[in-house]
């Protein structure tokens, strides 16, 4: 089965994912009735369910992916940012080809977003971007009408390329040999009330009974470096004056298996083997137990978050999601 209802909708298993399915819909522009004067960007990404028809993308990370510097804190001034840095690397090769799948078609999902800017690119670039590929068009105009267009096309997939945040990153080895990289990761984030600091998620650790909008403490002690999160994730486009990219968010909920660390060592490419409390078919049982038990509860998070992330404020264009680094 490859996709399960959640408080949202269906979401699609990692190992089940494909970019085939995903949708990406025209971007538009609008004015809340509330709002006068105030424009929200949005760019919705949908999937294409055998069981359930066309809904928002959520995931379910593949089971054994590894968050090596687990429950993440950024802050700057006073605004917080809580992260999962999720990478391809894993403690045991039976998840592995999962995992990589997974990685790979995120990083299909990168390209198809940047063709999909490309075809709605006045959308897409800000007035900015636009105005110096205008600027740099008038040098070229004893070009020929063909010549022109390839040139234009050229550079506003230079423009969209250079603008983009990816949801993959690949980032290369510094000091090391040319074409050598660290491996793939994400940084999924997730949604914190700004007023009381609580993150909005269920947070099932190690127990079908989940801990509601735990603590970033809580968050800490249930997500150290090296732990094994399954979280569901909700794939988004955002963009924020002269950029824009595509993320992903914590939604909903997030189970943690409880497992005892041994000879833990330190440092980004060494992983530790995880020793779990149950048996490897009790883990894989909670797991579903847990995902069960989170589709029937009656969330309003996902309306909470996007009322609240629309009322945001960073330029004279807001986004439907505007939380990124």
């Amino acid at each position: 089965m490859s996709s399960t209802n959640n408080q949202s909708g269906a979401f699609v298993r990692g190992e089940d994912f494909t970019c085939d399915k995903v949708v990406l819909n025209e971007p538009f522009v609008f004015e809340p009735r509330n709002e006068p004067g105030k424009q929200v960007w949005v760019c919705k990404v949908k999937y294409l369910h055998e069981e359930h028809g066309e809904s928002d993308l959520f995931i379910r990370t593949p089971e054994g992916i590894v968050s090596n510097f687990g429950f993440s804190t950024y802050r700057v001034d006073d605004n917080v940012t809580y992260s999962l840095p999720l990478t391809v690397r894993c403690n045991d090769e039976k998840y592995s080809k999962n995992i990589e799948k997974f990685f790979e078609e995120l990083k299909r999902f990168d390209e198809m977003a940047i063709k999909h800017a490309i075809k709605y690119s006045d959308l897409f670039l800000s007035d900015k971007a636009n105005d110096a590929i205008d600027k740099k068009m008038e040098k070229h105009e004893d070009l020929s009408d063909k010549e022109q267009l390839e040139k234009r096309a050229t550079e506003v997939e230079d423009a969209i390329r250079y603008a983009y945040r990816s949801v993959v990153s690949e980032k290369k080895v510094k000091g090391g040999k040319k074409g050598d990289k660290y491996p793939a990761s994400t940084v999924p984030k997730f949604y914190a009330d700004k007023k009381t600091g609580k993150i909005s998620v269920n947070l099932y650790h190690g127990s079908r009974n989940p801990i509601v909008n735990p603590t970033a403490e809580q968050m800490l002690n249930a997500l150290p470096p090296h732990s094994n999160p399954v979280p569901i994730l909700q794939l988004k486009c955002w963009k924020v004056n002269d950029s824009w990219g595509c993320k992903l968010q914590v939604h909903e909920s997030i189970y943690v298996p409880k497992t005892k660390k041994k000879n833990v060592p330190k440092g980004f490419n060494n992983l530790y083997n995880d020793i779990h409390e149950d048996s490897e078919e009790d883990v894989e049982e909670d797991v579903e137990a847990v995902v069960e038990a989170a589709a029937e509860e009656d969330s309003k998070l996902d309306v909470a978050t996007d009322s609240d992330n629309e009322s945001e404020s960073g330029s004279n264009l807001e986004v439907e999601d505007s939380d990124e680094d």
